[in-house]
């Protein structure tokens, strides 16, 4: 080999090595950019351990990004069809472990301590949300987007449920004050505290929980104590209606009329929800009060 065919030769091997490592530096560049693009900059595989956290992600539009959740999460109906790994108090770890979850969306004062505690011990990432006072819901769904996405969906919605609230309270806040018992189960007369968001749900529709100084969240309570409370009304669910009613009658102690209920989920869960359900307390307990 010639000299000059030599250098020719060393020189090609050179500007195939520079074009190389140009072509990877614009694909390092590239994935970079892929990498820190605003879609990857989120969870893109997310676990709910509790109903309304999977209602939560799905009010954002982030549904998609759903690979799993517990028993019960039944709202909206498409989530019926998420694969479940336990319950809000037991987890199948190996089923989670399948879904490789890059977050998992924790209830911090509904799942056992243990649980939320293992979770971080097997380093998975994890975001604990207690349940928020009803006023408070806005400002959870805020958080919750800045973790997960969907930030200017999460202001138009809290947006729109702060004025539901505000024209809640603009209607009802001069009506007739009642006293109710909120009533949880037939037996034991379960119910809960001022603290509850029920409670602020009453306070919203112009009435008081006869039960707001009770020591616990949520405690029973015997029959005597709520007779001597003297409430105007006892307000249960829809799906306790019927025991909680022949629970009284047996006894002949209240009226049947003036025992009456509203949707269990719409209540009971911290979701946009509360809302419609702070609406249909309001409305029950207004047709209660135009019968009486």
């Amino acid at each position: 080999m010639t000299a000059k065919i030599a250098l020719r030769l060393l020189q090609l091997c050179l500007v195939c090595a520079l074009l190389a490592c140009g072509e990877k530096q614009v694909s390092e560049s590239r994935l970079q950019q892929s990498l820190l693009s605003p879609e990857n900059a989120y969870p893109q595989r997310i676990v709910t351990l509790s109903p309304h956290l999977t209602e939560l992600v799905y009010s954002l539009g982030l549904q998609n990004k759903l690979q799993a959740t517990v028993e019960y999460s039944d709202y909206p109906q498409a989530a019926q069809s998420l694969p479940r790994i336990g319950d809000a108090f037991r987890l199948d770890w190996e089923k989670l472990h399948e879904y490789q979850p890059d977050l998992v969306i924790a209830w911090q004062n509904g799942n056992p301590q243990h649980i939320i505690d293992e979770l971080q011990r097997k380093n998975y990432p994890v975001l604990a949300l207690e349940n928020p006072s009803l006023y408070e819901l806005p400002e959870q769904l805020m958080t919750l987007s800045e973790r997960i996405g969907g930030k200017e969906k999460a202001q138009q919605l809290g947006i729109k449920y702060r004025q539901g609230l505000e024209q809640l309270h603009q209607k009802y806040s001069s009506k007739k004050n009642l006293k109710i018992f909120y009533q949880i189960s037939p037996d034991p007369l379960y119910t809960v505290n001022g603290t509850h968001v029920i409670s602020e749900m009453l306070n919203l529709c112009g009435a008081q929980n006869v039960f707001a100084n009770l020591g616990s969240i949520a405690a029973p309570v015997s029959a005597e104590a709520v007779l001597a409370a003297n409430p105007d009304a006892i307000l249960t669910t829809h799906e306790m209606l019927n025991a909680v009613r022949e629970k009284w009658q047996a006894g002949g102690l209240i009226e049947v009329e003036n025992i009456i209920s509203v949707s269990a989920d719409e209540v009971a869960r911290a979701s946009l929800r509360m809302l419609d359900g702070s609406k249909n307390i309001c409305t029950t307990l207004d047709v209660w009060r135009e019968k009486n």
